[in-house]
């Protein structure tokens, strides 16, 4: 059996033979196959067009094609995106166009397969045109009373454009604008007939007819038809706040007052009264107390006159007023750990509902007082927490903390002694802080900052590894050799430890000596850094205005090593110096008072290299090279490039490309 793939490149029908053929036989012919070829695109897109809407958006509308499962769109050549074959319109919104300009839209439709059908093209541009035609008037308007309020409700309008609101009449006079399909008439008189009608409108100002009126005659006795009550109230639902503030629909009575039975601290029933004060359709009040347990309840009465007319009892009550907890904490060391405070917390859990309140450590002081407000009444625990590395530590615990509505409880002071703070007085030396056990602790000691650290309940002792990289330090004229570790014993209580790096180090006396750079051109070294080491002490010193340095060092030592970097340098006049790095050794000697180290400078100056070529050499890439710098360049359209380049002189220059 013989397999062979063909390619078939155009459409329409292929006819392929097979012919076999041996030696001395005769040539046997396969029966011929014809096969059909087709490359089936999605049909045309028909029917499309772009359309100005009023806002300045362009509405463009086409026919589905056959064929195709989805479409996609471009702007002047930029695609927004595909759309499904069953969406036959798109709008592109005014914000994304701009109405001086005329845009060309392009829609192709693809098959499963991916092929494409012929692209068909739309121009449209934005127009602002003006709005003039209404909307339809409101229908189906209905009228219901309850009492002195009057609830109505409609049908939708329709507009060209697109309703945004209707308005409420009541005897032909406007009382609410709403973008609702139905609103409540509250505060109106008794025994009443009301005459109400409504009307649409547009962004454009445009207003509907009146709709059919709806008559109403509202009850001919008082009632209070809305009584509501607001405040804060917390997670547990009690009162939050010591404000609250009451509002009132009786109609047109002459006198409204609220009577608030509560329970003070004492837990004796008290009464409060408050006048309310007519508001428009409503009457209003606030009551503002302190000393409240609980609120019993709050009642509305209506008077005509002296005579009681109407009265009702406000829905919620009673409800306790929440409870407080305040407590200082002293987090000793809590300013110098400042990232580690990021993560501390007081916390507060309550017993029965599992509701958790926190606060953050306050890390500008130790000690700060935490005020945890509007809390329900229940059994809490409080504790103080630091997670470090994922752990959670639990610092302090409080349980069983019981708490009535209403009262305020403050708790006994906590002190949080886990963070001990480490001081010593010399600003070069640098510690780690590690365990006996040599488990690491995070930070490193400092002469000012951060240098307090967590220590494990129990832990008995630290270790202070010195991460200075010299061996002595000069301290008064005097170098000492600097421990490499310095152990700590720790006292459980005891938040502040200083001590003395250099207690019992070896020490020895000093001398001073003065290094000369001597130039071979006239030029000032001053500001240079030179890395200087002699006997274990190490340091970068700068060189002074007369190309010295005065260099300290112990009385023992007899060889200095010191390493310059190369580094360029530019004098007053504009002319450039380059300095090679370079490290070697002085050997000192009793006799000698200055030692003078010779300096090579290398002057610069610039180079222009120009670069031309026959044939195209565009974007050709090299360099040019000045013993160990060198300059990048790229050949530009007309295959010539300029660069400058620094170069040394009496040097040679390389070029490559």
């Amino acid at each position: 059996v013989y397999r062979i793939q063909i390619p078939l490149s155009e459409e329409g029908e292929y006819t392929f033979t097979a012919v076999s053929s041996l030696d001395g036989e005769e040539d046997a012919e396969a029966e011929a196959l014809t096969v059909k070829n087709s490359f089936d695109v999605p049909a045309p897109i028909e029917g499309f067009l772009v359309t100005s809407l009023h806002d300045g958006s362009l509405k463009l509308t086409w026919q589905a094609p056959a064929g195709a499962i989805k479409l996609l769109l471009l702007r002047d050549g930029v695609a927004l995106g595909y759309i499904p074959v069953d969406i036959t319109t798109y709008t592109d919104h005014y914000a994304n166009l701009n109405l001086s300009r005329t845009y060309t839209y392009t829609l192709i439709a693809e098959n499963e397969a991916g092929r494409k059908g012929t692209p068909v093209y739309a121009q449209g541009k934005p127009t602002l045109l003006a709005d003039t035609e209404a909307p339809t008037a409101p229908a189906a308007l209905t009228a219901e009373a309850s009492g002195m309020t009057v609830t109505l409700s409609w049908t939708r309008a329709t507009d060209n454009v697109g309703v945004i609101g209707y308005r409420v009449y009541r005897d032909g006079v406007l009382i609410r604008d709403s973008v609702k399909r139905s609103y409540t008439d509250e505060g109106l008189s008794r025994d009443t007939e009301y005459v109400y009608t409504v009307t649409a409108y547009d962004g454009a100002g445009n207003e509907s007819a009146m709709s059919t009126s709806a008559r109403i005659v509202t009850d001919d006795t008082y009632t209070i038809d809305t009584f509501r009550v607001t405040l804060k109230t917390n997670r547990s639902g009690n009162i939050a706040d010591d404000r609250l503030d009451m509002i009132v629909s009786v109609g047109d009575a002459e006198r409204v007052v609220v009577k608030a039975v509560y329970l003070s601290k004492d837990m004796t029933e008290q009464i409060h009264e408050v006048e309310l004060v007519r508001s428009g359709a409503f009457w209003t009040g606030s009551w503002i107390f302190n000393r409240v347990y609980q609120i019993v309840s709050m009642t509305a009465y209506a008077y005509e006159g002296e005579s009681l007319v109407a009265e009702r009892e406000a829905d919620g009550f009673p409800r306790a007023v929440s409870a407080g907890i305040g407590v200082s904490v002293t987090v000793a060391n809590a300013m110098y750990v400042p990232v580690a405070m990021n993560s501390a917390e007081i916390v507060l859990r309550q017993a029965e509902t599992g509701l958790v309140f926190r606060q953050p450590i306050f890390k500008e002081a130790d000690e700060h007082y935490y005020q945890f407000e509007h809390l329900g009444a229940g059994t809490y625990t409080l504790t103080v927490e630091y997670t470090k590395d994922g752990t959670l530590h639990e610092l302090y615990r409080q349980d069983n903390i019981l708490l009535a509505n209403g009262v305020e409880k403050v708790l006994t002071p906590v002190a949080v002694n886990r963070f001990i703070r480490i001081r010593q007085d010399l600003d070069e030396l640098v510690y780690g802080i590690s365990l006996m056990d040599t488990q690491s602790i995070d930070g490193y000691l400092l002469h000012e900052g951060d240098s307090a650290f967590f220590m494990e309940s129990g832990t008995e002792s630290i270790t202070l590894i010195s991460l200075w990289e010299g061996k002595q330090i000069l301290v008064d004229g005097i170098f000492y050799t600097v421990p490499s570790a310095y152990d700590l014993a720790l006292t459980e209580g005891v938040t502040l430890y200083a001590f003395d790096p250099l207690d019992g180090a070896q020490c020895q006396e000093s001398k001073e000596i003065r290094i000369r750079f001597d130039t071979n051109e006239p030029f000032s070294l001053e500001g240079m850094e030179v890395s200087l080491r002699a006997k274990g002490d190490s340091r970068v010193h700068t060189v002074n205005a007369s190309n010295e340095i005065l260099l300290t060092i112990p009385v023992s030592a007899d060889i200095v090593h010191y390493l310059i970097q190369g580094q360029s340098f530019s004098s007053e006049n504009g002319v450039g110096y380059v300095l090679q790095g370079e490290q070697s050794w002085i050997y000192l000697e009793d006799s000698v008072e200055v030692y003078e180290i010779p300096i090579w400078l290398h002057k610069t100056t610039s180079v222009k290299l120009q670069f031309t070529c026959d044939a195209p050499m565009e974007g050709i890439k090299g360099y040019a090279a000045i013993m160990m710098d060198s300059t990048p360049f790229v050949l530009g359209e007309s295959g010539a490039a300029e660069l400058t380049v620094e170069g040394y002189l009496n040097a040679t220059m390389y070029v490559n490309i």
